[in-house]
Parts: C-alpha cells; structure tokens; sequence
C-alpha cells in the first residue's frame, strides 16, 4: 500500500498551528500541533542555540506521532518535501523511531493529493483533526533528537 503525508501551516510558523495528513484514496488520518506547544518548543530552541532546526526536528516529530496513531503498517509512505536537503536526518529520526515496517521516500506531492486535500480541510477548520498532539508528548521527543 502507498500513502502520501502532507503538511498544512509550517512547523516554523508558530503564530498558527500546523497539520500533519497522511492519506491514500481510501484512508486518511491528521494530527494537529498546537501555535501555542510549536512557539514553546521553539523558545528551548533558541536556548540551546539551535534555532533554525526546530521546523526539521519538529516536522520528524510530528512525522512519528502521525505515524504512529495512523497505525499503518507495511507501506510506502511518500512524505511532501518540506524541508529540502534535510531529508536524511528525517529519514533517520523516523526509522530510529517507528516499529511499523515503513518505507520511506520524499517527493513534491502537489495539490491533487489526497494528504494535501485532508490537511488543508483539517487547517481550514472544516474538519477536526483526528488526534491533538500536546505539548509533553511533543517536547519529550523532540528534545530527545537535540541530544
């Protein structure tokens, strides 16, 4: 099976939210990340001196809380290039985190993509996200990956 993941409102983006989609025609699944958790992630960031990697850390992190609630297993998962060149430390975070039996590939997904239309719906407010991510959940993994 094949899924695309979608990003709707950048990680770095934090005087709004962000949704992380994945989705194939059949199945479709978003998480959402709070303004408020991404702008007090983001200040530890800039404490520790490395704030300009806190929208690829925090785009890995959402990647494997997506993962993981969507529950999809033994799959491709073909992820919206966001953060171009970064694409390996993803990659490695994802693998070092999930337990799913995932292959992993990046592309320019485009607009017809069903993880494009399901986190543009969520972000727009037309639809809930299927699970809230919150700020410990977030934090522990992330902080983990800046060690």
């Amino acid at each position: 099976m094949k899924y695309e993941v979608d990003q709707s409102g950048r990680i770095e983006e934090t005087n709004r939210h962000t949704i992380l989609a994945i989705a194939s025609k059949e199945y479709s699944y978003a998480v959402k990340i709070d303004s408020k958790i991404k702008r007090s992630i983001q200040r530890k960031f800039q404490k520790i001196g490395k704030p300009r990697m806190f929208g690829v850390y925090g785009f890995a992190v959402g990647l494997i809380i997506l993962l993981r609630k969507s529950k999809i297993k033994n799959s491709v998962v073909i992820i919206d290039i966001e953060y171009d060149g970064y694409n390996k430390v993803i990659t490695n975070e994802l693998i070092k985190n999930i337990n799913q039996n995932l292959e992993f590939r990046f592309a320019n997904i485009g607009k017809k993509s069903p993880a494009h239309k399901k986190a543009y719906i969520v972000f727009k407010k037309y639809n809930k996200p299927d699970y809230k991510i919150d700020l410990i959940e977030f934090e522990k993994l992330i902080m983990k990956m800046v060690r």
